[in-house]
């Protein structure tokens, strides 16, 4: 019989999204996400760094704004 081709690649990575089974069938949790931080960091690109200090905090409370009226 023939054989199957052999792959290069190497071997993928597990899920990480996905709740993993244990050997004894119970689902683990995923980790709880890390909270949004309060400010921006203040590294990047000059207009990176604009945009945080300038931009977002009001962009953001305006779509808060926008959610909360919908």
């Amino acid at each position: 019989p023939p054989h199957a081709p052999q792959s290069s690649l190497p071997p993928l990575a597990p899920r990480t999204s996905t709740p993993v089974r244990t050997t004894n069938g119970a689902a683990t949790a995923a980790p709880a996400p890390e909270p949004m931080p309060a400010k921006a960091a203040l590294h990047g690109a000059p207009a990176r760094r604009y945009l945080n200090e300038r931009v977002t905090g009001v962009l953001l409370e305006g779509m808060k704004r926008l959610a909360s009226e919908q």
